[in-house]
């Protein structure tokens, strides 16, 4: 008798768990592209501006570096990267108030591949 009920349950799941796992069609367009965000010190149409003042702040900012963007088609030097808004928001009143030898700071939203 426990020996049917299990038999029997065991069937159910099997015959059902396909319908509960049925995955829904995705649309390439409603996928979300991951984000960052990087604290960015200057913008250049010219690679070979953007590297000098990359020069100038790499030795105080280890992470500093050079971001293209494809669409603007400008070069942006930047200091820091961050995984959220309210991060890069802070970061960027932090250096504006304590770092005024800094040229102009803000956040640019970059895609992650």
């Amino acid at each position: 008798m426990l020996m049917k009920k299990i038999l029997m349950l065991m069937l159910c799941f099997g015959l059902l768990a396909p319908l509960a796992v049925n995955a829904a069609d995705v649309n390439p367009d409603e996928i979300e592209v991951a984000k960052n965000f990087i604290i960015v010190v200057g913008q250049y149409p010219a690679k070979s501006n953007a590297d000098d003042l990359l020069k100038k702040v790499k030795p105080d900012y280890k992470d500093a570096g050079v971001f293209y963007d494809d669409v603007e088609k400008k070069y942006y030097v930047y200091i820091e990267t961050y995984y959220s808004k309210s991060g890069a928001d802070y970061a960027v009143w932090w250096m504006k108030k304590n770092r005024p030898a800094l040229p102009i700071v803000w956040a640019k939203t970059i895609e992650v591949d």
